[in-house]
């Protein structure tokens, strides 16, 4: 049984206060040579298994056949005690899927987008969140692809005081698409008319097809005709449910247009017509987002995945991405959640 995606959990982080150090950070689970029946033996540790993954954010397990399968991987996330739910963006069709009735879903692996860096980010929208996600390695690129790992909580020590302030005051908003629309630039006094007539059109499709509370915004009249859908506005910094530790929770590194196309350059290829404002639409200066960029990409780590390889992580904590590659890859992830995934616990 594959459950709904839970609500996002938001809490107020104001004032912002951090612990001296952060938490501990990424374990590494190599299977013990001396079992037989890996599933009995996940199975047997869940519980030890989930305790280091609420410590450290995130846990890589290398070595495991069980995992080398689209069917083996659905049983190795089950006898973690995790139950599969829907894709954050399962509304809108982001992901194809591997296996429908597991919800498999692939990981950017299309060729078109091989040459796209897929920048660090939570999978995490204003209304709804997968607490837990499972990446696996069915097949490895020939060259490149290495799954991308950022602690949340590091990166937010590592951005400057100033403008952490400056996001955490005005909040983030997220487009997430930019539509065609008809010419009303052409209509004359019906002008503010058919405006207002397309984004109503536009706004009640998209309240009928999706739960994610998107907002359309029409361009204004001296620009070219286009409706743009954005996310509500929303803080850059969450306290995780469970810890209770402040952490970077913010797509922006992976949603900027302008950061996208300035690592690619004349061959730019976006995921999509993503890009981030503040909640009042104004731009994010360059300066600020080239900030964020450093620091993120000075607390990354990466993990070049072998075939079998697992990263389960905690969405509220971990940021991921991922390299560009060459030749074929098959990548898939599977969301996850429990009932008591929202309890707060204590950190070491």
């Amino acid at each position: 049984m594959v459950g709904r995606c839970p609500a996002t959990l938001w809490a107020d982080c104001h004032p912002l206060q951090l612990s001296n150090a952060p938490p501990p950070w990424l374990h590494v689970v190599r299977r013990p040579p001396t079992i037989e029946d890996e599933a009995a033996w996940l199975e047997q540790s869940h519980a030890t298994l989930r305790r280091a993954l609420d410590l450290h954010g995130a846990i890589h397990f290398r070595g495991f056949s069980l995992s080398t399968t689209p069917e083996g991987f659905c049983r190795f996330c089950d006898c973690l005690k995790l139950d599969a739910c829907d894709d954050p963006l399962s509304s809108v069709r982001v992901r194809p899927l591997l296996r429908d009735r597991d919800a498999l879903y692939e990981a950017v692996n299309a060729p078109s987008l091989a040459n796209t860096f897929i920048g660090l980010h939570n999978d995490a929208t204003y209304r709804l969140t997968a607490p837990y996600a499972a990446f696996v390695c069915l097949r490895p690129a020939a060259k490149g692809g290495e799954f991308l790992l950022a602690d949340g909580a590091r990166v937010l020590r590592a951005l400057d005081a100033d403008v952490l302030r400056r996001l955490c005051r005005r909040g983030v908003r997220v487009r997430v698409a930019r539509l065609a629309a008809p010419p009303w630039h052409r209509a004359g006094a019906l002008r503010p008319l058919l405006r207002r007539a397309c984004t109503a059109v536009v706004q009640a499709a998209l309240d009928l097809a999706t739960p994610l509370e998107l907002e359309v915004v029409a361009s204004a009249d001296d620009e070219p005709c286009a409706l743009q859908v954005f996310e509500k506005a929303k803080p850059p910094v969450n306290r995780h449910p469970r810890t209770l530790e402040p952490t970077f929770f913010s797509g922006i590194h992976s949603q900027s247009e302008y950061l996208q196309s300035k690592r690619r350059g004349a061959r730019f290829s976006g995921v999509a017509a993503t890009d981030v404002f503040y909640g009042d639409f104004s731009e994010i200066p360059p300066r600020d987002l080239d900030h964020i960029e450093e620091a993120v990409m000075q607390n990354v780590i990466r993990i070049p995945m072998e075939r079998g390889d697992v990263v389960l992580l905690d969405s509220y904590r971990a940021l991921h991405g991922r390299e560009i590659f060459e030749g074929p890859r098959l990548h898939a992830v599977r969301w996850l959640f429990d009932s008591e995934w929202s309890a707060p616990v204590e950190t070491q």
